[in-house]
């Protein structure tokens, strides 16, 4: 709700201020405003105004932390996760196109198999500790990797772009690759 003000005896700059919301001449009650009008029929309204803001910011804040909870509960459930090598099946298969070392990461070119082209010319950042396995499942060096060699990916996130960005890949070499 919204307050009428009278611009007698108010200055330029006080009419542009924020109180006059851009100098239109109308602003938000006020608990003060409670105090100017006591015994009134406004003074109730403004109470009642601000008693309603108190109850819709806190909607707001039991609406936001219930999506925070169900975010944090649902993030481990997809891609990327260690466990998900084994239960679920791929995001990408595909043939290693170019291996570039950087430190933590190996940087992985991937042409995808068909059926997997939405991963199409990515480029996986694998992580050199736990990124990769072979295809027993027991841990490898994606520095190994070479061009040619054939590769499943899972993937927690991807930006939407041509091609694709993942973030925090995990792979595992597929068994028909002979990769170890």
């Amino acid at each position: 709700m919204l307050y009428p003000l009278s611009y007698e005896g108010v200055t330029r700059e006080a009419r542009d201020s924020r109180e006059y919301q851009g100098g239109i001449g109308l602003r938000a009650p006020s608990e003060a405003d409670a105090g100017e009008y006591r015994n009134s029929s406004v003074a109730s309204l403004v109470k009642r105004s601000m008693a309603t803001m108190r109850v819709v910011s806190a909607k707001w804040a039991v609406t936001v932390l219930a999506i925070a909870v169900l975010a944090s509960a649902c993030a481990g459930e997809s891609g990327g996760s260690e466990e998900a090598r084994s239960l679920e099946p791929a995001d990408a298969v595909g043939v290693v196109t170019s291996v570039s070392k950087d430190g933590a990461t190996v940087a992985v070119g991937f042409a995808a198999d068909e059926g997997y082209e939405y991963f199409d010319g990515t480029t996986f950042n694998i992580a050199t500790s736990g990124g990769l396995q072979d295809a027993d499942g027991l841990a490898a060096d994606p520095n190994n990797l070479s061009v040619g060699d054939h590769i499943e990916v899972w993937v927690n996130a991807c930006a939407e772009s041509y091609p694709v960005q993942c973030s925090e890949p995990l792979a595992r070499i597929a068994p028909e690759s002979g990769v170890n």
